[in-house]
């Protein structure tokens, strides 16, 4: 019998200052995943506002637990993290373009389930103080609204919990390089983000990758970046390029076919990151098992520098509590 879900309102619609933080605690019922809501005013009539603009405010979104980080990230990185992992649909409603008191409404999924309410997996009911979502503002725009929602179960005990924290890997040469994971658990999948990806040159920082457990190779024998991309296509549930989505239209007196006359904005962001899930069909035994204390890295061969940003997605257990001190 699955157990009865729960929705519950943890913020109602805060106005955040600028460069201010902001905790919200979980608890105490077991989550399967949180939704921060996000309401804009478009910014001018006839101006056109992008995904990473209307999240681009928050600088950073950390759910910790009993000391541990199990979600980090900006807050463009987490509404890319969670459409790759739950909507079946973009999760944005936009506005008519027409006035600037419309408005835009957005929601970050912070997923700890696999699967919205599978049972299975999430967050545990913690204690006090056991859990903390902190969101940190950089400068925000003014007339925006943010609410918060977390959704689980009344009565359920899952066993593991989907952690995603984010590895930072500068890249400041090509060639071939081998990049360290924080590693906690075993790995469901992973999101690539950099900031040179292939878009305007042949070259990319993700030019080929593959996956070393205890310095044998595994799963990940040999991906490029086109590899990656398909594997996105079978795995990812939502197509969030697809907000960015716009017609072009030619205005001018004298006709020129296939003129461009409105550039898209926000698809380049979007098109940075790329998804690779291992777990396509939900099954926690279909995922690359890490011994406890191993050594996982990516062995990586770049064609570009920057930056890579590494998000695994893994099937971490929660330590239990402490005992209480007596």
């Amino acid at each position: 019998m699955m157990p009865e879900p729960i929705i519950q309102r943890l913020v109602h619609r805060i106005a955040p200052a600028s460069n201010s933080v902001y905790e919200v605690p979980l608890g105490p019922f077991p989550l399967s995943f949180l939704t921060i809501d996000v309401i804009r005013v478009q910014p001018t009539a006839g101006g056109e506002l992008s995904i990473s603009e209307l999240f681009g405010f928050i600088n950073r979104v950390h759910v910790h637990v009993r000391g541990i980080s199990v979600f980090d990230g900006n807050g463009f990185d987490a509404f890319v993290i969670g459409s790759t992992l739950y909507p079946k649909k973009p999760a944005i409603r936009k506005a008519s373009l027409s006035a600037t008191t419309s408005r835009v409404i957005g929601s970050i999924f912070v997923p700890f389930s696999r699967r919205p309410l599978m049972p299975l997996s999430g967050l545990p009911a913690l204690g006090r103080g056991e859990g903390i979502l902190r969101l940190e503002f950089g400068s925000v725009p003014a007339n925006t609204l943010v609410s918060i929602h977390a959704v689980g179960w009344r009565e359920n005990k899952p066993e593991w919990l989907v952690r995603c924290v984010r590895n930072t890997i500068n890249v400041g040469a090509t060639g071939d390089f081998d990049a360290p994971l924080a590693i906690a658990g075993s790995i469901l999948g992973f999101i690539f983000h950099e900031t040179n990806p292939m878009l305007s040159a042949a070259t990319a920082i993700t030019d080929n990758i593959r996956l070393l457990i205890g310095g044998v190779e595994d799963t990940l024998m040999s991906v490029n970046l086109e590899g990656l991309l398909a594997l996105e296509a079978l795995t990812s549930e939502d197509n969030s390029d697809q907000v960015e989505h716009q017609h072009t239209e030619n205005t001018a007196s004298a006709y020129a076919q296939n003129a461009v006359t409105r550039t898209p904005h926000g698809v380049d962001a979007i098109n940075s990151y790329t998804t690779v899930m291992l777990d396509e069909l939900y099954d926690p035994d279909a995922i690359v098992a890490v011994p406890p204390g191993a050594d996982v890295r990516l062995r990586i061969t770049a064609s570009a520098t920057g930056t890579l940003y590494v998000f695994p997605i893994e099937l971490f257990v929660l330590p239990e509590r402490p005992p209480a001190r007596t």
